[in-house]
């Protein structure tokens, strides 16, 4: 019996299937394995398998977009800086 977190479902190498669904993408139990390059099930697991790394691209989109808004308000901040001087 094969250990369960050898799945290749959760496997670097592994490529899942999607069908098109009335509102979005569903997963389907299929893929393609990247190593080996053969069409193989969720559940099956074999010798070449790394575990995936998870993918933290929501923490840098969060980083990128709270930069952005910093530097806005610093222009801003800036503006009404000059603005207060000259009234002065």
């Amino acid at each position: 019996m094969e250990n369960k977190s050898n799945r290749c479902g959760l496997c670097e190498y592994f490529d899942r299937y999607y069908t098109k669904g009335v509102t979005h993408f569903e997963k389907s139990t299929c893929g393609l394995c990247k190593k080996k390059r053969i069409f193989i099930n969720t559940y099956d697991g074999c010798e070449s398998y790394e575990h995936k790394t998870p993918r933290r691209r929501h923490v840098l989109l969060i980083r990128h977009a709270l930069n952005d808004l910093l530097t806005e308000l610093s222009a801003l901040r800036l503006s009404l800086e000059s603005e207060y001087i000259e009234l002065e």
